[in-house]
């Protein structure tokens, strides 16, 4: 049956489920709106394709728990930073919430020392309040630091408290953090990315008490007490949440009264909530592309609005690679020009991704030296047979590649059967095929998923991962993250690759904090990765939103202004 077809069908059986099935009984785990409040006039019904079992990033990246859809954006929600990314990519700009502004070395509260050392220093706003009425104090980001730092917790623990020489707080609306080596995300510290601000006086003696225990407190579900524009009213483990507008927050109280945000892991039930008009508002990964273009083709009282993801990957192997040729660069540049990645993309992403050419961000950097660095790859098979015979190749009857040996080039590719993994590897199979290059496809079972040894021994090509995808993990090119028997398989370096040149180009990129010279950097870093195809970049992914016509000021790529949020008439 053609995908469409399937969710068409999907979608009918999920209508009829929604209308047949009335949603179950709940009792309230939290305290209702206190006395006196206004009255709820405003509401959004919003939908997380998961269920969210906590509001805390940390908790949500770790274990079992590994990204749950919309356990971020919810996050957002109910508790702030000092400041908030208001755009994915290079050099994305910060905006201040629980700080007066962003540190910048412009004005002298971002440093870098003569001995190599690094200061940042935050200023609070003031009258900032804890949802259950506390001051926010420095003295909470003291104490949260310490949390996250902690290597006997069972959390997930952030590389950039490694970092982290030492913290202090010199008066209550002032944070100083001393950094052991400059570090250009330093000012992401505190932020939305799993190192939130925490309420020293509610937790401190749990976590004083009880380590162990610690990530289970109801405080990260039904008794959160956040910092954010919106408060928890109401949870129901697996359910749903009821969130109210908090009429203190610091930036003001938001336009919308309540938020509901019901937690429906299956696709088909979610697309029918939504064209039953019962959903106004996704938070989080749902939708897969061919999902969306059917709900964009239906739905009138809304948008499918696209927040640009990480790019697709195949990693070639450079250690111990099978066949050899796969670690010859004139090899992989033959196999990048027999792709039409804007067809794959096309096909793929139902018309909603684009080309990727380097780890920058779908999007561009807005800086035309780095853009100019990319070594780009258009497609002409012509130009990769030329390629692979020059390598000394002849083909065979069958149209295949022989080596001297009369050896067919076949190589092996292996991906994760999920998603759109096995499509794309079967659609490159062909365009590699047609040039004369054999593919066997290997789908990485369940039992091996796990298996570090077998994941990063890969013989010849491998699709997915996040090994040098970004420019936040650029450091997976290091040689210390190639995986071998002494770190028991578990560096990041996924391609095994080794290049000291930019490794030390990379370490200057992370240490560069004046965004001229960084950007100077990152230019040889691109042209370096793309010119010896270290990855072989595919297209971008797209995270589908679903925005009703009914609310303003909803922003697909981030949801820092959620007190802006309204409810149009």
């Amino acid at each position: 049956m053609h995908a469409s077809m399937r969710v068409q069908a999907s979608l009918m059986l999920a209508m009829a489920m929604a209308t047949a099935c009335a949603a179950p009984a709940s009792q309230p785990t939290a305290a209702s709106a206190p006395a006196g409040a206004r009255p709820v006039t405003k509401t959004i019904n919003a939908a997380a394709m998961g269920t969210v079992v906590t509001v805390s990033t940390m908790l949500a990246v770790a274990g079992a728990q590994s990204n749950i859809p919309g356990s971020a954006e919810l996050e957002k929600l109910v508790n702030a930073g000092l400041a908030v990314e208001q755009r994915q990519g290079q050099a994305a700009p910060l905006v201040a919430q629980l700080a007066q502004a962003v540190p910048t070395t412009d004005d002298g509260s971002w440093q870098v020392l003569p001995d190599g050392r690094m200061e940042m220093t935050w200023h609070l706003r003031p009258g900032v309040r804890w949802q259950d009425g506390a001051t926010f104090s420095a003295d909470d980001l003291v104490f949260t630091a310490a949390v996250l730092g902690d290597p006997d917790l069972p959390i997930a623990h952030d590389l950039k408290l490694g970092y982290i020489a030492g913290i202090q707080a010199p008066d209550p609306q002032t944070v100083v953090v001393d950094w052991n080596r400059p570090f250009i995300q330093a000012d992401t510290l505190f932020s939305s990315d799993g190192t939130m601000p925490m309420p020293r006086h509610l937790l401190e003696a749990s976590y004083q008490a009880d380590k162990a225990g610690f990530p289970q407190l109801p405080f990260w579900s039904s008794a959160f007490v956040g910092t954010g524009p919106f408060k928890i009213q109401e949870w129901v483990d697996g359910t749903r949440a009821e969130l109210i507008a908090d009429p203190d927050y610091v930036l003001g109280r938001p336009k919308v009264d309540q938020i509901t945000v019901e937690f429906i892991p299956d696709s088909g039930a979610l697309l029918a909530a939504v064209l039953a008009g019962t959903v106004d508002l996704t938070l989080g990964r749902n939708l897969s592309e061919d999902e969306a273009a059917q709900v964009r083709d239906r739905w009138r009282d809304g948008s499918v609005l696209l927040v640009p993801a990480n790019p697709n990957i195949v990693t070639p192997q450079t250690v111990d690679a099978q066949p050899p040729i796969v670690t010859n660069v004139a090899f992989r540049k033959a196999l990048m020009h027999a792709l039409d990645r804007q067809q794959l993309a096309a096909a793929l992403t139902a018309g909603m991704g684009a080309v990727a050419d380097s780890p920058l961000p779908m999007g561009s950097t807005d800086d035309p030296e780095v853009e100019s660095a990319v070594v780009r790859y258009d497609y002409d098979p012509r130009a990769a047979i030329q390629a692979i015979e020059g390598l000394g190749f002849s083909r065979g009857a069958d149209g295949i590649f022989r080596d001297e040996r009369n050896q067919p080039l076949e190589l092996e590719l292996r991906a994760l059967d999920k998603g759109n993994n096995f499509p794309t590897v079967l659609s490159m199979a062909d365009y590699w095929k047609q040039v004369g290059v054999a593919i066997d496809p290997v789908a990485i079972p369940v039992a091996r998923q796990a298996d570090v040894e077998y994941r990063n021994t890969f013989p010849a090509l491998d699709l997915g991962g996040s090994f040098a995808t970004t420019l936040d993990n650029l450091d997976t090119l290091r040689a210390a993250e190639i995986p071998s028997a002494a770190n028991g398989y578990r560096g990041r370096n996924h391609g095994r690759y080794e290049n000291e040149e930019l490794e030390s180009l990379v370490d200057r990129y992370l240490v560069t904090i004046p965004l001229g010279d960084r950007n100077r950097v990152l230019a040889s870093i691109v042209h370096t990765i793309t010119d010896q195809v270290v990855v072989m970049y595919l297209f971008y992914d797209v995270n589908v939103q679903l925005v009703g016509s009914r609310l303003a000021n909803v922003r697909s790529e981030y949801f820092g202004n959620a007190e802006q949020w309204d409810v149009q008439s």
